[in-house]
């Protein structure tokens, strides 16, 4: 698996690696409605840990999942821009996030 830079989240870096295919469709898999599930199951693969997606609060789920989402944007156009997302007070300490 190839690995992104390093996310810094209250003082943690995470590696985050990439999603395999056979990742990808198990996670499509996940019912309809089970978001907590998904972003449960793609925090497992992306950060190669089957637990700690459960150590995380629930903003620093979704910030890694939305900076791996982010990582991606030179693959596919998302439309957004990230740095509005981080600017909404959600209690984190973001450090070397450029």
């Amino acid at each position: 698996m190839q690995s992104t830079q390093p996310i810094f989240v209250n003082g943690t870096a995470y590696a985050i690696n990439e999603l395999t295919l056979g990742q990808a469709i198990e996670i499509a898999k996940i019912g309809k409605g089970k978001h907590e599930k998904k972003i449960s199951a793609i925090l497992s693969a992306i950060l190669n840990h089957p637990t700690l997606p459960y150590e995380l609060t629930l903003q620093e789920r979704h910030y890694l999942v939305m900076k791996y989402i982010e990582s991606k944007n030179d693959v596919f156009d998302f439309g957004l821009n990230f740095k509005d997302f981080e600017k909404d007070g959600l209690g984190l300490i973001l450090e070397n996030n450029t």
